[in-house]
């Protein structure tokens, strides 16, 4: 950050900052995420939270309000992982296998 900065610039510079630092770590994160999940542990893992969470009712209606924001924070959380998981798959070009087509006689 420049400290000779002023006013909005000033404020904008801290800005800019702020925003290549959260970016940098949610692409670490995100990174280190892929790094969990594409074992075969992990895979499993993902699947158990997926089972575990998402597949159930966030709350009844004689549970209190603050249990559904609680689940709600624990389905995030599983969302979070799949949506890494599935925006490295995006980025990996699928692998194609082309087969030579037989030729004619």
């Amino acid at each position: 950050m420049d400290t000779k900065l002023k006013g909005w610039d000033a404020i904008d510079s801290i800005k800019e900052e702020h925003e290549k630092k959260l970016s940098e770590n949610t692409n670490k994160l995100s990174q280190l995420i892929c790094n969990v999940f594409n074992t075969s542990s992990g895979k499993e893992l993902l699947e158990f939270l997926v089972d575990q969470f998402l597949y159930k009712t966030v709350a009844s209606p004689q549970d209190a309000a603050s249990y559904a924001y609680f689940r709600e924070g624990q389905n995030s959380l599983v969302r979070q992982f799949l949506k890494a998981v599935n925006e490295e798959k995006q980025k990996t070009p699928p692998i194609t296998v082309t087969t030579p087509k037989p030729e004619e006689v």
